[in-house]
């Protein structure tokens, strides 16, 4: 009787469980969809995508997301606690059940700040510091006079196992809960550049948005859309506790996809160390170095450097504002900041006279005699290094003669020079850096500089003979490592470019002159790297031109100095590739204001080749290296250096 009594008891229990639990694991169809119908019983989920990486050549990291969580602390929450805590005896014996009584050692316990820092060290912020944060917080809202309820808490954390293990264990007991009530975290994605410091302000930055980051700057605006994710959603029906029943057909999360940089990681700190190590030997205010593969035109290698600030007065010297103490962050020089090229723009207009007709390689010039100075047919002097004359036209670039470069340029109508100039990629963006992705973005700047070509109405004589030898035109590195890069791959323009298209990528070729006129020129360029010992590669048929162009001097109007050029002061340049026979890769360096004086003092030369021609020696034969170029041993001749600049 006594058990079949019980059984009357225990049945329907027994049954109202089964039922719960068909419920909870299997609802029928019609209560779903009541369900559904109550705006209450959604809720929407959504799946963070993180940013594609973006990573060297050989795929190495040069910027990469790892998730990570932000903490947030619920003001409103945090109020209540606090109230409830200092709320009379009676008040604190009615804590939630299973919690003792609180007592002022169980307060000191419960101390949230205390909690935060000992559960969470990562954010390295004391417990003073985190109230100090909490209380600024909720200052401010009373002063605005509006509530902004949540509070974030230091910066985002890695998402460690550790952490969030941590992260469970806060939730993980009713105690727990109270102690930490108010505060929360959500899943949040850290941006963490690994490349070096020589690429990071071409790599960029990026900012919060309200799907997760965004580009700033550098190639994290200009590829932005391609760096982008697509955050996942659904809706889940829940019960009345929070409990998923149901979740309604959901957009996955799409990550951003991989935009790979032609840059050799290897390749730019190796060059980045050379470039310090001469721009500090030489004592100058900067250098800049760019690497390119000529086959596909891409970069693989962009070094710029700025020295701190030398003794003395240095007006004019190169600078940049966003690093005023030197350093290799900041503005992008290579593309930036223009210079007059001097006798390194000379390749260009040899090749433009040759291709023109109005001279052979073989051809006698001896309209200019020997001697360093030769007047022009209009009556301008033109001043030479090197004091050879009677040359062909094929020793021109070997001793960097101005006037056989005017004498031959006055053959040349003022369109046809110009109109082969401007052919050439000069006076216009390389694009080296890619078109933003969102046009409408107006926070993406263009940092790349076009250059100067005269125009036709101011282009007279004295224009023709000063753009012979790279004067009176303005150029950035990226547009003269362009130009000579036509000369090295046949005469054709091939976009030089940072980001690697695609393995189906093949090159645009804009015939630009002809590949007999591009062979020419390079075997004209090579008897100067050829004849000089510390130029010389060895088992390598190496070609180049040094330059060293003044460097220009602003007007003060108080002081009574007009806008010129300083006579002992240059921008010294050197571009070299190799092999000549079919170039494979090119190099340039430019060394900014070295101090000839301090130079002549350790009986050093202050010249293009001498100061810049080492670096780009060094640093092709590094390239040579990582391109797998094979080396032949190659007939030298003479030792002796010549009247080069």
């Amino acid at each position: 009787m006594r058990a079949g009594f019980t059984w009357l008891l225990v049945l329907p229990l027994v049954v109202a469980m089964a039922r719960h639990v068909q419920l909870v694991i299997a609802p029928p169809s019609g209560l779903l969809t009541a369900i559904k119908r109550d705006d209450d019983q959604t809720r929407p989920q959504t799946e963070a995508a993180f940013r594609g990486p973006i990573v060297d050549r050989r795929g190495r990291p040069l910027a990469i997301s790892t998730p990570g969580i932000q903490l947030f602390v619920d003001l409103v929450a945090r109020r209540e606690k606090h109230e409830y805590e200092l709320d009379t005896e009676a008040r604190r014996a009615r804590f939630p059940e299973g919690v003792k009584p609180v007592t002022k050692q169980n307060l000191r316990l419960m101390d949230f700040a205390l909690e935060v820092a000992h559960l969470f060290p990562e954010l390295h912020m004391s417990p003073a510091e985190i109230e100090a944060v909490l209380h600024e917080a909720d200052l401010k809202n009373r002063a605005n006079g509006r509530e902004t309820r949540y509070c974030r808490l230091g910066d985002v954390l890695h998402q460690t196992p550790s952490i969030v293990a941590r992260q469970q264990f806060a939730k993980s007991t009713h105690l727990n809960r109270i102690l930490l009530a108010g505060l929360h975290w959500k899943e949040s994605e850290i941006r963490t550049i690994s490349a070096p410091q020589s690429l990071r302000s071409l790599v960029g930055k990026t900012m919060p948005d309200k799907d997760g980051l965004k580009g700033r700057d550098g190639i994290e605006a200009k590829c932005n859309g391609r760096l982008s994710g697509t955050m996942g959603h659904r809706h889940d029906v829940v019960d009345s506790r929070g409990r998923r029943l149901e979740g309604s057909a959901a957009q996955p999360a799409t990550d951003g996809r991989t935009v790979a940089m032609t840059l050799d990681l290897d390749l730019q700190e190796y060059a980045t160390t050379e470039l310090e190590e001469a721009v500090a030997s030489c004592h100058a205010a900067g250098g800049r170095l760019m690497v390119l593969d000529v086959a596909t035109g891409g970069l693989l290698s962009m070094v710029d450097v700025l020295a701190a600030p030398r003794e003395g007065t240095w007006p004019d010297a190169p600078a940049d504002g966003i690093r005023p103490r030197g350093g290799l962050v900041g503005r992008p020089r290579c593309i930036s900041d223009v210079f007059e090229p001097g006798s390194t723009f000379k390749p260009i207009v040899w090749a433009i006279a040759v291709e023109e007709g109005v001279v052979q390689p073989s051809e006698l010039i001896d309209a200019v005699p020997p001697g360093k100075e030769w007047w022009t047919s209009y009556g301008r002097r033109i001043r030479d290094v090197s004091g050879r004359g009677n040359l062909k036209w094929d020793e021109v670039l070997r001793y960097s003669k101005n006037a056989c470069m005017a004498h031959v340029a006055d053959r040349l109508s003022t369109t046809q020079l110009r109109d082969r100039v401007l052919d050439f990629g000069f006076g216009k963006r390389t694009r080296l850096v890619p078109r933003p992705e969102d046009p409408n973005n107006s926070e993406q700047n263009e940092p790349e500089a076009r250059g100067l070509v005269p125009q036709s109405r101011n282009w007279n004589n004295f224009t023709q003979t000063s753009v012979s030898f790279g004067q009176n035109i303005s150029v950035t590195a990226a547009q003269l490592l362009q130009g000579i890069s036509i000369l090295a791959s046949g005469g054709e323009l091939r976009p030089i470019h940072l980001v690697n298209p695609g393995p189906n990528f093949r090159p645009a070729r804009i015939p630009v002159v002809s590949a007999a006129t591009a062979q020419a020129t390079i075997d004209a360029m090579v008897p100067l790297v050829q004849d000089t010992k510390h130029l010389r590669i060895q088992g390598v048929r190496a070609f180049g031109k040094s330059g060293t162009a003044q460097l220009p001097r602003s007007a003060k109007p108080e002081q009574g100095i007009k806008h010129g050029m300083y006579e002992d002061r240059y921008i010294c340049s050197f571009i070299m590739g190799a092999p000549a026979e079919d170039p494979k890769v090119l190099v340039l360096c430019t060394i900014d204001d070295p101090d000839r004086y301090a130079l002549e003092r350790e009986n050093l030369r202050h010249t293009g080749s001498y100061t810049a021609g080492p670096v780009a020696k060094k640093v092709l034969e590094a390239a040579l290296g990582r391109l797998g170029v094979p080396r032949e041993i190659a007939n030298a001749s003479n030792d002796a250096p010549v009247g080069i600049n």
